[in-house]
């Protein structure tokens, strides 16, 4: 450990070393200068565990499940508290521009890639080929286990080349239990965080056959002007996570919403893009709307801002891809 991790209360707990978060700790960069080597369930969300990293004076890669999630964080940098630059690796970007980025970085600043699953092993291959060393942080790691169905070669071609690797780190809040680990993960040590005030969200639960229904008309309603109430706090923006992009055009149609009112996020394939026809697919930075909605590809650490917001999230159990409960992927939210 660092200087700055030294004189923190750690103990073991079957194959885990539980370090403790010293009292009122709300970051883990208040008392963790990088990431240890292995498993990391930081416990919570919104904690800033890639922001340590993002943050440090290590060269790094942050290999992330969603494209969204590395736009989200890649626009937060530069910024009053760091001046690091990060750069975004995804489909359309070539040897050439990681060369030309890491050759920018020499002698201003650290490395810093946010990269997607798929694209991790040519960067990778390039700061082996320039000989650089760097930490590996594999972000919201529990979605490999999602992605095996259908990304299966990205899935092994990044734990193929990361087996063996030092200095990784498989970093989640909610991780892939023992039973369902894949192979390459086995035998790597194993970390916890400990939080002295652990923050509970306790969601209201409302069983319907109509599920869908019900989310038109709360934006009915609102528009009617009466918007949802909470304790007296009238609801100002709506962040709808509905995990098909049919219910999501069903609900647009239904409420009579207009392109200026609405944010959507999901995929960029063609698919969607026809399916939404006349309606955009936004980002989750920008600029909020009253109603936006969301998919899976803006669960995993993309972070929204709102003074008076509410967070719906909507399962229709009759789908195949919500025959999971819901509870698998609400942590995340």
């Amino acid at each position: 450990m660092r200087k700055k991790e030294l004189g923190l209360s750690t103990h073991e707990i079957g194959r885990k070393t539980v370090i403790t978060a010293p009292t009122g700790a709300v970051y883990l960069s208040e008392f963790m200068e990088t990431l240890p080597a292995g498993i990391l369930n930081k416990k919570e969300t919104g904690c800033g565990a890639t922001t340590v990293v993002l943050e440090n004076g290590e060269n790094v890669i942050v290999a992330c499940p969603t494209r969204q999630l590395i736009i989200n964080k890649v626009n937060q940098y530069p910024n009053t508290r760091c001046s690091y630059k990060l750069f975004a690796v995804q489909k359309g970007i070539g040897q050439n521009h990681i060369e030309d980025y890491i050759k920018e970085c020499q002698g201003k600043q650290p490395i810093k890639i946010m990269v997607t699953y798929d694209s991790f092993p040519r960067v990778y291959a390039v700061m082996k080929l320039q000989s650089i060393e760097c930490k590996i942080v594999v972000d919201e790691y529990q979605e490999i286990l999602d992605a095996y169905i259908y990304r299966n070669a990205a899935i092994r071609s990044l734990l193929n080349v990361l087996k063996g690797v030092p200095n990784v780190t498989y970093l989640s809040a909610t991780p892939i239990p023992y039973q369902w680990r894949p192979s390459e993960l086995e035998g790597l040590p194993e970390y916890e965080i400990e939080w002295e005030n652990s923050v509970r969200i306790m969601p209201f639960r409302i069983k319907s056959n109509h599920p869908l229904a019900i989310v038109a008309n709360i934006i009915r309603n609102h528009k009617l002007g009466h918007p949802f109430e909470l304790k007296g706090n009238k609801v100002e923006e709506y962040f709808f996570f509905v995990n098909s992009v049919s219910a999501i055009r069903g609900i647009i149609k239904s409420a009579k919403l207009s392109p200026n009112e609405v944010k959507i996020i999901c995929a960029k394939d063609e698919i969607n893009k026809k399916k939404l026809e006349g309606f955009t697919i936004g980002e989750a930075s920008g600029t909020n709307k009253t109603f936006t909605f969301c998919t899976k590809t803006a669960f995993y650490g993309a972070d929204f801002y709102s003074k008076a917001g509410l967070v719906v999230i909507t399962s229709e159990g009759y789908a195949k891809s919500s025959l999971l409960d819901i509870s698998t992927d609400i942590v995340q939210i």
